[in-house]
């Protein structure tokens, strides 16, 4: 039967794994804002655009680290971030069934939209 003594050195231990293990998890979210970033980036960049095939194309493209982004949030505990992500990797891929240049900036204005939402939410839980 363990003592007093030792049960506080269990606690103590417990509470320590638990401490470097929320560390770990906000270390882990740097991965995850770096992607968010970059579909902050390719939103913002499309939304400005004034040529209907890049506006396309940059929207399009972030998809991917949108995908990206989510999973790493996924693994970081960040779960209020990944509808976001979800959202901007939606509509990247709805943006390749417009053809006119403002339905792409919209599009990309959106992406960077949800894509900002996800960064602010990766940086609070990076602080928790």
């Amino acid at each position: 039967m363990p003592t007093s003594k030792h049960r506080l050195a269990l606690l103590a231990a417990a509470l320590t794994l638990a401490g470097a293990a929320r560390f770990a998890a906000a270390a882990d979210c740097a991965l995850a804002l770096g992607y968010a970033a970059a579909v902050v980036d390719s939103g913002q960049r499309a939304a400005a655009s004034q040529d209907y095939v890049q506006a396309s194309n940059l929207a399009s493209n972030a998809r991917l680290p949108a995908i990206d982004a989510a999973q790493q949030a996924k693994a970081c505990g960040c779960r209020e971030a990944i509808p976001l992500l979800a959202e901007a990797a939606n509509d990247a891929a709805r943006v390749n069934v417009v053809f006119n240049l403002t339905a792409a900036q919209q599009y990309g204005t959106s992406i960077a939209k949800h894509g900002q939402a996800a960064v602010d939410a990766l940086r609070r839980c990076a602080t928790r």
